[in-house]
């Protein structure tokens, strides 16, 4: 019932959006709830299926980008668990079962189905852990790759809001890597100015 519940609501704010995006004519409290919803708040998915809507229908377009997010995430969360086992002797198995179990959980699956975003804030969010990932296999981060970093999270944040918790894993990692030595803390602190610009 809950589950339910909040795919209506989700429903009722993301369905309208897509017609708002395209400039049709709302009901007023459709606007409202358009204008006020988190929703709205996050329009590269809606900006999207308001292009597919056309040609597929509103909920149909939601599903298709969905079930393709939910495939290029399927692939990323086996890049993202090889990446992780990288030392072990069965990585590839390990991240094989990994990719498994996220293509078949049931709750994925019902949110690759609906016209939700969540997909696309899992989608976001191993990309930017790869991409973080490589960013760290470097011999030196300055403050381009901080900049490339900080521009990568602050657009994935017009997707979902999930990205986030990856702030604080960057700056941690960064801050603590090669040791944690306090001359060099104020220095390393320093050279995370780019963030600014997406906070």
């Amino acid at each position: 019932m809950l589950y339910y519940n909040t795919v209506l609501v989700d429903t009722q704010a993301y369905v309208p959006s897509v017609y708002y995006l395209q400039g049709k004519e709302l009901w007023e409290e459709d606007v409202e709830r358009v204008e006020t919803s988190y929703a709205f708040k996050r329009p590269l998915e809606i900006g999207a299926a308001a292009i597919l809507e056309p040609f597929l229908g509103v909920r149909q377009a939601y599903s298709v980008l969905n079930i393709l997010l939910y495939i290029g995430t399927t692939v990323l969360t086996y890049l993202f668990f090889k990446k992780l086992f990288q030392h072990h002797e069965s990585r590839m198995l390990l991240a094989y079962i990994g990719a498994v179990l996220y293509t078949t959980s049931l709750p994925l699956i019902l949110y690759a189905t609906r016209v939700l975003v969540d997909v696309a804030g899992y989608f976001t969010l191993l990309l930017g852990l790869l991409f973080i990932e490589h960013i760290f296999e470097r011999e030196k981060i300055t403050w381009k790759e901080h900049l490339s970093v900080a521009l990568l999270l602050g657009f994935f944040l017009l997707v979902r809001d999930t990205v986030v918790i990856l702030y604080p894993y960057y700056l941690l990692r960064f801050l603590w890597k090669e040791g944690c030595h306090y001359s060099a803390l104020l220095q390393k602190m320093l050279s995370l100015w780019p963030f600014v610009f997406t906070l």
